[in-house]
């Protein structure tokens, strides 16, 4: 029996997200159609892990998701306030915050498509008022 699914979308762990990335999912017409990874950091794991080990665990998920659901796409989502970059302290304000994230997430996904060209990458920013936006 075949199976497969559009997209695979890959968020950190942090609680005070799932709802409104849920809502945001649903509201792209996901729900049913996507593989869903969560780790702690989300990107930074693509980015700087704290070892290859990181890495290759959640590019090993694109391949999976690719070979046996037959994925197109892949979804990068990072957060306000997030722990493993250090939370709100480390940075000097909401712009700063943004930037780091805005250049991790592209940084991700240049990494993903050297090992998957064919796959399209799209990267978003979530804020904790619930609000699930997109980063170009």
């Amino acid at each position: 029996m075949s199976h497969s699914c559009s997209t695979i979308v890959f968020t950190c762990i942090d609680f005070r997200f799932q709802k409104s990335i849920h809502a945001w999912l649903e509201s792209q017409h996901l729900i049913g159609d996507h593989d869903r990874v969560g780790i702690a950091g989300g990107v930074l794991n693509i980015t700087t892990p704290a070892d290859e080990h990181n890495r290759a665990l959640l590019l090993k998920q694109i391949e999976i998701a690719h070979n046996l659901h037959h994925i197109q796409k892949v979804i990068l989502i990072n957060h306000e306030d997030c722990g493993a970059y250090g939370g709100k302290g480390a940075c000097e304000g909401d712009e700063q915050e943004y930037a780091k994230h805005e250049s991790e997430l592209k940084q991700a996904g240049e990494y993903i498509k050297q090992t998957f060209p064919d796959l399209a990458i799209e990267t978003y920013f979530a804020t904790l008022n619930g609000v699930v936006e997109k980063v170009d």
